[in-house]
């Protein structure tokens, strides 16, 4: 272990001394605080957290003994820099939420397994989905993050060799204490709903957005942190999935509970999912589904024309975000077309030009959006 300490102050020093040659640098925005470190210890030193975030010390883990107020600011930097984080009291669990939700970046090797369960048809001739499973690699990429929101893009890569290519895929968004959720009716409809704050306190909401960045669900729930593991569950209604809606026209809304689960080797993507039929008012269980996905990181380098491809078309794709989060954070009902001219709304959007001007985006957005 090779640690970098922020804060010789008073609990600073005991940590300095208690961590002994594996203490590699130092770092203090008190001038005085530094020369009496000095007097002790032959490491590197630093005035402030930007120069030892963009030094080129060889360190693995940060250990924190500053104000708590600081706390979540200089933990937050580190840990998006992939090091180890040692706290010290009191520790914030939001931080140790985002340390969660941060984990589930980077390249991973990816297997998506559905399996329908159970049936509740009357229909003597119901055909059930054929269990699926594929595998694929996928970068989820960090592409927006405050102390209330961190935005993850997954890009996905298909083919093999000089074949491969990279398809924009989900992407999910964390708020922390969001009260305000579109839940879906169900023919493409969402209706915004408030609730109090006291009811989330404490919990983030994923956001899942479709892979034209239209949305998909929302659910909220509380990160939990055992102790060796990590995880947190939501329940939300749902468009049917791709894989279900190109070939079944029996149901119109998934009811989806989310389990995500940090592991030693990356993530698991964990669902109980109910197959819905809406009548009016009566909703009816048609099937059940399980679905298991895992995650398994692999090597940086794997992931290098995702992350080429998302260098490339980065640009448009953050103004259509913006786009999409004006129009929904500005209508309490979204109606949205499925077609225009037989142009569906993800083929109209992979085909906007990069350099197209962000109001032209937005006209053509918007045209699909009742």
């Amino acid at each position: 272990m090779r640690i970098c300490l922020i804060g010789y102050g008073y609990w600073g020093k005991n940590l300095a001394r208690v961590f002994g040659k594996d203490l590699v640098g130092i770092c203090d925005y008190n001038q005085d605080n530094l020369d009496k470190a000095k007097e002790l210890y032959d490491v590197q030193y630093f005035s402030n957290k930007d120069e030892l975030h963009q030094s080129d010390l060889d360190y693995d883990t940060v250990a924190i003994a500053t104000k708590a107020d600081t706390h979540f600011e200089l933990a937050t930097t580190f840990l998006i820099a992939g090091k180890n984080i040692w706290l010290e009291k009191p520790a914030c669990i939001k931080t140790k939420d985002i340390e969660s939700i941060l984990n589930l970046c980077g390249c991973y090797n990816v297997e998506f397994n559905f399996a329908e369960t159970f049936n509740f048809s009357k229909d003597s001739l119901y055909v059930k989905s054929n269990n699926k499973t594929s595998i694929a690699k996928e970068l989820v990429k960090l592409i927006s993050y405050n102390d209330s929101i961190i935005s993850l893009q997954h890009l996905l890569i298909v083919g093999e060799g000089i074949e491969q290519s990279v398809i924009k895929h989900w992407r999910q968004d964390w708020i922390y204490e969001n009260n305000r959720f579109l839940i879906y009716e169900g023919g493409m409809k969402w209706i915004a709903k408030t609730v109090n704050k006291e009811t989330v306190s404490k919990q983030w909401t994923q956001k899942v957005f479709q892979v034209d960045d239209s949305p998909r669900y929302e659910g909220s729930g509380t990160w939990v942190h055992l102790a060796d593991k990590s995880y947190w569950e939501s329940e939300a209604f749902a468009p049917l999935p791709r894989r279900e809606y190109t070939v079944r026209d029996d149901y119109n809304i998934l009811y989806r509970r989310n389990r995500h689960e940090i592991t030693s080797s990356g993530w698991i993507h964990d669902q109980d999912n109910d197959k819905l039929i809406k009548n009016n008012k009566d909703l009816i269980v048609l099937a059940k589904e399980k679905g298991f996905n895992t995650y398994t990181k692999t090597i940086e380098s794997d992931c290098n024309l995702a992350e080429q491809w998302w260098d490339k078309n980065n640009k448009k794709w953050q103004k259509i975000k913006l786009i999409w989060e004006k129009n929904l954070s500005e209508k309490n009902i979204i109606n949205l077309e499925k077609s225009i001219d037989g142009v569906k709304l993800h083929q109209m959007i992979f085909n906007l030009e990069n350099d197209l001007d962000e109001k032209d985006v937005e006209r053509e957005i918007t045209k699909y959006i009742k």
